[in-house]
């Protein structure tokens, strides 16, 4: 006898342990972290009237397609490097679920269809 659906139960099983692994997604903040380097107001003094640009961070993020910038204070760097990590995270996880529900259904289709040939055949 020939047995069907081991492939649509492997798939299946790899799915469920990515969804398993969104528990253990943090906070996250949709967006990147971009450093950027500017000069100042204050070119008198200031070590950027020599060339010396100060480089800050910021959060890159689409709101109605259109990118918005802003300031990333000193104190909160690693706490929004974690978020934006966070994030690529939560992305790639559920890319990863999506294509094995692709997976899962064209491998459903392969077996059903390989199974009516054996009952065909009988």
């Amino acid at each position: 006898m020939v047995r069907f659906n081991k492939n649509v139960r492997f798939l299946t099983m790899q799915r469920e342990a990515r969804l398993k692994k969104l528990k253990d997604i943090g906070p996250f903040i949709t967006g990147s972290m971009v450093k950027i380097a500017h000069t100042c107001g204050n070119k008198e003094h200031c070590k950027c009237s020599r060339g010396e640009k100060h480089e800050n961070y910021y959060l890159t993020y689409k709101v109605k397609n259109k990118t918005k910038t802003k300031y990333i204070p000193v104190a909160m760097e690693e706490e929004a490097r974690k978020w934006t990590w966070e994030y690529k995270r939560l992305k790639g996880l559920m890319k990863e679920i999506s294509e094995f529900g692709i997976k899962i259904h064209k491998q459903y289709g392969v077996e059903k269809k390989a199974l009516r040939k054996v009952r065909y055949e009988r």
